[in-house]
């Protein structure tokens, strides 16, 4: 806490009243600091799961979105081919944004048990945030209005500007990681 009136009262959503609170499991938790003169703000904080690839250790934030698992990181298993990072960047990419893959290489470094969503996939979670099955079974390429908003990281940080509809209510946390075109082999 960096504003208001010491000592500071803390209200957590489970019910814990300290500062630190290291006992909360993956989820959504509001937290209410009150300072001495009664001024009360309050906020939440999203607590991830994590699941580790056990071929190279690293660890990924994921998240349960309906009834399925997502990874709310990208991929950053290095292959001998087929993968990049952003600008050939390992050191300035690598750790936000992962590895950019073909689509055949994307689909072998998928982990045991692990798979790329297919289109029903898609549409699932399309529909959970509200988009109508009429809407989702549209062939258009684009399809929608506000459903990859409550996907997308919220703020300005890695998005350009506006970042319209970016709440990310779902916690994934989708941010824009590149594209690689293999006929022009550019970024």
């Amino acid at each position: 806490v960096i504003y208001g009136v010491p000592p500071y009262a803390y209200l957590w959503s489970d019910g814990s009243t300290t500062e630190d609170n290291d006992s909360l499991m993956a989820g959504i938790y509001l937290v209410t600091v009150t300072d001495a003169l009664g001024t009360s703000v309050t906020d939440s904080i999203r607590i991830y799961d994590t699941w580790q690839d056990h071929r190279d250790m690293q660890q990924y934030m994921v998240v349960k979105i309906a009834s399925d698992l997502w990874m709310a990181e990208n991929m950053n298993y290095t292959t001998s081919s087929g993968s990049w990072y952003y600008n050939n960047d390992s050191l300035s990419y690598a750790g936000l944004y992962g590895r950019l893959y073909t689509w055949n290489i994307a689909g072998e470094v998928c982990p045991v048990g692990w798979h790329l969503p297919g289109d029903q996939e898609w549409k699932n979670l399309e529909m959970w945030l509200g988009m109508s099955n009429i809407e989702a079974d549209s062939s258009q390429y684009f399809r929608g209005t506000g459903e990859g908003g409550a996907l997308k990281e919220a703020g300005k940080l890695h998005w350009n500007i506006p970042n319209t509809g970016a709440v990310n209510e779902t916690g994934l946390s989708a941010l824009p990681a590149g594209w690689y075109d293999s006929a022009a082999t550019s970024f």
